[in-house]
């Protein structure tokens, strides 16, 4: 349930346990006032606000004829260059250079079935919008929140409209900003390496910025999207725990801040190292969608809303996955039908329900060195090709499953060969190759079309 409150200048959103309060500050500004157990509707701002007993020395009014400071204020969508100097949620520079944007509650409504074109999303009933503008410049900003309510999740993202007449840079454009009025948590993140994921570490937070983040291009087993902030009593099942998670498996960055005066700012999204997205006039540009939830049972209330949200709304669970078997340790890239057969035939008889041909059945490919970008079948390995094996597989009653890459090129392959510039590298500079391969430039419509057509006919 969303509700606007006109007289208290209060936003309410209502899950079935939890609440989400926001205000319409005096100056405009939107501001962050309580995310917890489910509340009823509060008296005032005030009731939230936790304001300095004494004016704070070494701080930046928001301008000369008001005390109000927006460092030490909660704040939905913060910015850098008016007195706020944790890390804001926006950073964007206009054409003339100038990066300090001061967006205002400008006007609200509610969206049934807002979609995101081009975006992986969560299917949405109910919508509230709220539109920010920037005091100078006019540029807008929306901010976009939906509730699940069973789930006790609220999605969070933002778009950025370029409602001047010339290009925006944005440098940094996250979906979420949360500012909690106190730092009395431990952070719960999971970190990792390749074969060794999310491994779960908690530990209590500090002054300054933890941050978590991937700049691989996904979001990697490196660290994780997901992290959680937990009372430092909490346990696995008591104890306020809050759980934050991206729609999104590129490059992400998520900051976990406590300032000097012990508030505790926490944002993420798309990450902003060398991110500088070009905004054209009339052009909008939308981010990832942010999952948020609470819980007052501990990780393992916080673990129910998170996976029922993601296994109602985001997987598909029509069918159930099959028991699968590969064959890659099995034979690597020393196979031919044979063996494939032997492999499938002795994993019927164990329950296994799939059987997937692994690397090494496309061009020449008999090492880590080629044919990444050639997928026609090695017909040395496989003289009837994938059709006469995968009749053979379906015939003892398995499932056929494919192995391919089909974003990676080799430098020895045809395809390089034949078009070098489909590859991301620079025509005069030496690029450093990850497992002697390069990724295709998916931004050029003839290579996915080339992608499209080989691997439908295949």
């Amino acid at each position: 349930m969303i509700e606007f409150d006109q007289e208290k200048q209060l936003f309410s959103l209502h899950t079935q346990n939890t609440t989400y309060i926001m205000g319409i500050a005096s100056t405009k500004h939107l501001l962050h006032l309580y995310y917890g157990e489910t509340l009823s509707s509060p008296s005032s701002q005030d009731t939230f606000l936790k304001q300095p007993p004494l004016p704070l020395g070494s701080s930046t009014q928001y301008e000369d004829k008001d005390d109000v400071n927006l460092n030490h204020l909660p704040l939905e969508a913060p910015t850098y260059g008016k007195g706020d100097y944790r890390e804001p949620l926006l950073h964007i520079e206009n054409h003339e250079g100038y990066r300090s944007m001061d967006f205002l509650y400008h006007d609200h409504e509610l969206i049934h079935d807002f979609h995101i074109k081009g975006m992986p999303q969560a299917p949405k009933k109910e919508t509230l919008k709220i539109t920010l503008k920037e005091k100078t410049f006019g540029i807008q900003l929306n901010l976009y929140y939906s509730i699940f309510k069973d789930e006790n999740i609220i999605i969070r993202s933002l778009s950025v409209q370029n409602t001047t007449q010339h290009p925006l840079v944005l440098d940094r454009a996250l979906s979420a900003n949360v500012d909690f009025l106190t730092s009395h948590y431990d952070l719960l993140t999971l970190d990792g390496a390749w074969i060794k994921e999310r491994h779960i570490q908690r530990h209590p937070l500090r002054y300054g910025i933890h941050k978590i983040d991937s700049k691989k291009g996904v979001s990697s087993s490196d660290h994780n999207p997901f992290f959680a902030l937990l009372d430092k009593e909490a346990g696995q099942n008591f104890g306020s725990v809050y759980g934050f998670n991206l729609i999104y498996s590129g490059n992400f960055e998520a900051n976990i801040e406590i300032s000097p005066h012990d508030l505790l700012r926490v944002n993420l999204g798309i990450n902003s190292f060398d991110f500088k997205w070009t905004l054209k006039p009339n052009e909008q540009f939308f981010t990832p969608e942010a999952v948020l939830t609470y819980a007052n049972t501990g990780l393992n209330g916080m673990r129910q809303n998170m996976h029922t949200f993601i296994n109602q709304h985001l997987s598909n669970q029509q069918k159930k996955r099959p028991i699968k078997i590969n064959n890659w340790e099995a034979t690597y890239f020393d196979f031919n039908e044979k063996k494939l057969l032997a492999i499938a035939k002795q994993a019927k008889k164990f329950g296994i329900e799939c059987f997937c041909l692994d690397d090494g059945w496309f061009g020449a490919r008999d090492d880590d060195t080629s044919s990444l970008g050639d997928w026609h079948e090695n017909k040395k390995k496989l003289p009837g090709g994938l059709k006469r094996l995968s009749q053979k597989i379906k015939k003892l009653d398995l499932l056929f499953g494919l192995w391919v890459e089909p974003e990676m090129i080799s430098p020895r392959s045809t395809l390089y060969q034949t078009h070098p510039d489909w590859a991301i590298k620079h025509p005069n500079i030496k690029p450093s190759l990850g497992r002697h391969q390069l990724v295709l430039d998916l931004s050029n419509p003839k290579v996915v079309d080339y992608l499209f057509d080989t691997l439908s006919s295949l």
